[in-house]
């Protein structure tokens, strides 16, 4: 399936369809109005995306979309843009695995920058929660065999020239009080700090 087709007729489906894989009992990061995804649920150790063949595209668009709301809420978008630019888009937070009793000093505590999103895929070391407290709550839910690598590089390229489009028409057609350039522009600046550069080309 093309990148543009899948993420305007499945990527929203797709995503329900995780969340709802992702346990609720015991879950401490469970809310009803904000959906916090953790680095393990998206790792080949767990099931959680057993539900789709299209793990690279989905992987990609949830890489864009929370590096957008990052951007957008690191940028305040002039005169509380912000919270409109939530309201229209409620994408997902990206949140580490729980790694300390504490979550000031977790990795579950705050966001993390989404290009974990694309390492997650792939990681076939990572073994979740680190304290067993964490971990019960998804102990059904851990996975052998694990799947194949995810290749997801050309899709990433596709989709990075959908989304700067898209950003286009998202900022005109909402009226957000900030240049789509402007904003654009720093999403491509944190491609290229996370070295994503010869993959985020211009075009």
């Amino acid at each position: 399936m093309e990148y543009v087709k899948y993420y305007r007729e499945k990527y929203s489906n797709d995503l329900e369809s995780f969340r709802q894989q992702i346990p609720i009992e015991g879950n401490k990061h469970y809310h009803e109005d904000l959906f916090k995804i953790q680095y393990f649920q998206l790792t080949p150790s767990y099931n959680y995306l057993d539900f789709t063949e299209e793990v690279a595209e989905f992987a990609v668009s949830l890489f864009f979309s929370i590096l957008m709301d990052q951007v957008a809420f690191n940028q305040q978008l002039s005169g509380g843009d912000y919270n409109k630019f939530r309201n229209l888009t409620n994408y997902p937070k990206f949140i580490g695995n729980c790694t300390s009793t504490s979550e000031k000093f977790s990795q579950c505590g705050g966001n993390q920058h989404p290009i974990s999103i694309l390492k997650a895929i792939n990681d076939f070391e990572d073994e979740g929660n680190s304290l067993e407290l964490d971990r019960l709550p998804y102990r059904n839910d851990e996975k052998n065999p694990k799947r194949p690598i995810i290749q997801y590089s050309e899709i990433f390229y596709k989709a990075s020239i959908f989304f700067k489009i898209e950003t286009k028409v998202f900022f005109e057609k909402n009226k957000i009080d900030m240049s789509w350039t402007n904003f654009w522009t720093l999403v491509e600046i944190n491609c290229r700090k996370i070295e994503l550069t010869t993959l985020l080309r211009e075009f």
